[in-house]
């Protein structure tokens, strides 16, 4: 059986791209792999990786199978208000 491929196209803006370049400096992506092309697929499998990572110990603490997305960033750590603005949520429909 083949290797299953997806083609993700998507553009980080503000605080998003300034976050994954600095991710893979931090990570030392560009010494893993040659070209940004690569570069970003490499950044992208490993954040697939702990993802599924930090779900798998949400679902084992927690007991639920299926957290909502607000659920998993605040038990992974996240900070309310990067969680909110991520979502879109302003502060007054938190109030």
């Amino acid at each position: 059986m083949g290797e299953d491929n997806l083609k993700i196209s998507c553009v980080l803006v503000g605080d998003a791209a300034l976050d994954f370049e600095k991710c893979q400096v931090t990570l030392k992506i560009p010494a893993r792999a040659p070209g940004k092309q690569r570069q970003q697929s490499l950044a992208i499998s490993a954040a697939m990786l702990v993802l599924d990572a930090t779900i798998q110990r949400y679902q084992a603490e927690k007991g639920e199978r299926y957290p909502a997305i607000d659920q998993l960033l605040e038990y992974a750590g996240c900070r309310p208000a990067d969680i909110n603005k991520l979502l879109g949520i302003t502060e007054s429909a938190t109030s």
